[in-house]
């Protein structure tokens, strides 16, 4: 049998000393140090730890501290696994709930059921004991449709350009769009497909709501298109949303009352910077996008003012205004005044 290397894992180190008290009657601590190449507080350590997974291990005291397996054929579950990965696959499955609905979740369930069939008992033991105290608790997802993400998916890992029928943002008008896939984000809860419109692909990349997506499907070819350069990192980058812009603006606002800390617990920008006061704080980052920016500092109510840009704090006031009036019951509805542009 050949000695262990320096790269050997502590799991392929436990497993040969069981194939070493399996080859003998007895094995002396000194001795399997030696073979394992490691101390014999070491080798007390793995014995401790085998027999907590159930390894019938004894020790003959007689025999210079000498070890040996009570039932030779026994041999460890095919999976090993510990309990704080126990706990962590618990976390994965739970935080994945969420997308039930998608194909990729089934596949992960059968996967986490398969585990949980070789650990047995001690699989069980260990989630029922994290489930007592840990929850996630999500609001407000996307509704999923696993046909269409499959599609989609497909389409973009294949390079086929797919078809559906979409609404237009201004007045919600449902159009034929003809998009050729490049990725696939769940931001806030809800999926968006990144793509470039065809024919006319001037305006780059778009963003599409799945939600929103309706008769989605292939449009099969030979060859597929050919597909530019696209950099998430580059695309997602520099927007607290999902929507992404050309212009970078300095964002400075002022955060007061209950929310300053939850704000400040929070990364929202990679630059971002706090600058505290008695009576709050100041978030300032750089952001491509305002329209995402707007609806960040709405969900803050008055505990947020926006001290610049200029564009973006009349944007909220002239929302401010808007809504006082419709809660005032001065008759005005959402069509009758014309808002400036978000995006």
């Amino acid at each position: 049998m050949k000695p262990p290397s320096r790269q050997t894992t502590k799991q392929q180190r436990e497993n040969l000393l069981l194939a070493l008290l399996a080859e003998n009657k007895a094995c002396s601590c000194s001795t399997l140090a030696e073979r394992l190449e490691c101390d014999e507080r070491t080798v007390i350590r793995y014995v401790r730890e085998l027999r907590r997974e159930g390894a019938p291990i004894g020790l003959d005291g007689r025999r210079n501290r000498s070890y040996y397996l009570k039932h030779k054929l026994f041999s460890l579950p095919s999976i090993r696994i510990t309990e704080e990965q126990i706990q962590a696959l618990y976390f994965a499955a739970a935080a994945l709930q969420q997308y039930r609905a998608l194909p990729f979740y089934r596949n992960l369930k059968d996967l986490w059921n398969q585990i949980s069939g070789g650990l047995g008992n001690k699989m069980g033991v260990g989630v029922q004991r994290v489930e007592k105290v840990v929850s996630f608790q999500t609001m407000g997802l996307g509704k999923m449709d696993d046909k269409l993400f499959g599609t989609l998916l497909k389409a973009s890992l294949g390079c086929y350009e797919v078809l559906f029928k979409y609404p237009t943002r201004e007045t919600r008008e449902i159009k034929v769009r003809r998009v050729q896939p490049y990725h696939l984000t769940c931001k806030d809860g809800l999926f968006y497909l990144v793509g470039r419109e065809v024919p006319d692909q001037r305006e780059g990349f778009k963003l599409f709501a799945l939600p929103r997506i309706h008769e989605g499907k292939v449009i099969m070819t030979s060859k597929g298109f050919v597909p530019k350069k696209f950099h998430r990192e580059d695309f997602f980058g520099g927007s607290i949303g999902p929507f992404h812009g050309k212009e970078r603006h300095k964002i400075r606002i002022k955060i007061s009352g209950k929310s300053v800390f939850r704000v400040m617990e929070r990364q929202w920008d990679k630059a971002q910077q706090f600058i505290e006061h008695d009576d709050g704080c100041i978030l300032e980052m750089q952001q491509n996008n305002l329209r995402d920016v707007f609806s960040w500092v709405m969900k803050q109510g008055a505990d947020a003012e926006v001290i610049e840009p200029a564009k973006l704090r009349q944007m909220v006031i002239q929302e401010l205004d808007h809504m006082a009036r419709i809660y005032r019951g001065d008759g005005l509805s959402s069509k009758t005044v014309v808002r400036q542009n978000l995006s």
